[in-house]
């Protein structure tokens, strides 16, 4: 039900047909945005319903289309990789030039992103709704490998940075943003953390590993954000979690999807299996997706709310990238549109059109 308007403003002066308030109200804002923003030239009474702060929130409500995060694979020089923000139509609606850093991009799935480089072990933070970087974090000794994790601890709500350091010595260390730039030491992991391709996860205030020592029992290491202890691990979906070597080449990825921890096995199929119970070790698997043999990656998005569409992320070997839609209703797959780059990276964030574009 829209919030109670002035019963004053009944109409346009010149309309032929009253309306009230009320029901202009309720019917514009299914309105596309772009639809809104002309509206508002119909008359005074259609702009200044359409300019009030509970019509935005409602329209807003109503089109919670969230945007992408991409991270540009073209290099500028001098400059590194351009972030951009993108609509679920491949509309640019925020840039940051060379913003992108040189390395690996996680979320999550809030408005904040960590550009981590495994090279130089160094990360930084960006407040997305801002364009603006808000941690720098500094570079560690020198080491072999780094693997870095992104997220949000609840109940606080602190954005926290978990980098592990892998060579001849282990270290594992926690920054909060906000708080310094300044890593914490936490101790380590009671398995093995696999330091390929599939970068950690945050999911509820949990941050959740591949293990590289059990390929299929406890293969998920978890650590608690807010007390930065490490927790039981949890056993992975049967017949999923492959040998490390399969691991390594990208195979198995974890990742969020709707606000559910979910492991993507990529083989003859993408089979996406969703942990229901995380304390009784519970997994559905939603979707078993057909893809192309030259498919090298893939990654779960979003389900829509009209017939559980899943959105998702593909890229080819010696083909470009694109954003994909999958309908279980039919069991086809159709693409929203091509990225055109070959190496972009592609992350969800909640950020909505409306955080930029009023009506």
């Amino acid at each position: 039900m829209a919030p109670p308007l002035s019963p004053k403003r009944r109409c346009c002066p010149d309309a032929t047909v009253s309306l009230p308030d009320e029901l202009i109200f309720n019917i514009l804002s299914w309105a596309p945005l772009n639809s809104v923003c002309r509206f508002r030239c119909v008359c005074r009474v259609w702009r200044a319903v359409l300019s009030d702060p509970a019509f935005i929130a409602t329209h807003r409500s109503r089109h919670a289309e969230p945007l992408l995060v991409v991270r540009s694979s073209q290099e500028n020089p001098g400059r590194g990789h351009d972030l951009r923000l993108m609509d679920m139509d491949g509309n640019v609606v925020r840039e940051m030039k060379g913003i992108g850093g040189m390395g690996s991009l996680s979320t999550s799935a809030d408005d904040h992103v960590c550009i981590t480089d495994y090279l130089s072990g160094r990360a930084h933070v960006i407040d997305l709704a801002k364009g603006e970087v808000v941690v720098d974090c500094p570079k560690p000794k020198s080491q072999l490998h780094h693997v870095f994790g992104f997220g949000r601890a609840e109940p606080s709500g602190k954005y926290k940075v978990v980098r592990l350091l892998l060579g001849w010595s282990f270290d594992y260390e926690v920054l909060t943003v906000g708080d310094g730039a300044r890593w914490r030491r936490v101790r380590p992991p009671p398995a093995g953390i696999s330091d390929g391709r599939s970068s950690p996860v945050a999911v509820d205030g949990t941050m959740y590993f591949l293990s590289s020592d059990s390929p299929s029992d406890d293969a998920l290491l978890r650590l608690d954000l807010e007390s930065e202890q490490w927790t039981k691990p949890l056993k992975g979906p049967m017949n999923t979690m492959v040998p490390l070597r399969w691991k390594m080449s990208g195979i198995v990825r974890i990742t969020e999807l709707n606000g559910c921890f979910c492991v993507v096995h990529l083989g003859a199929h993408m089979t996406i299996w969703l942990m229901t119970e995380s304390e009784n070790e519970k997994w559905v698997k939603a979707y078993t997706i057909p893809v192309d043999p030259s498919t090298k990656y893939c990654m779960p998005l979003r389900v829509t709310c009209d017939g559980g569409k899943l959105i998702f992320f593909s890229s080819c070997y010696g083909q470009g990238s694109e954003l994909r839609v999958y309908d279980p209703s039919t069991e086809t797959c159709t693409t929203r549109w091509a990225l055109g780059c070959r190496g972009d990276t592609v992350r969800l964030c909640n950020l909505q059109l409306g955080h930029f574009v009023r009506p």
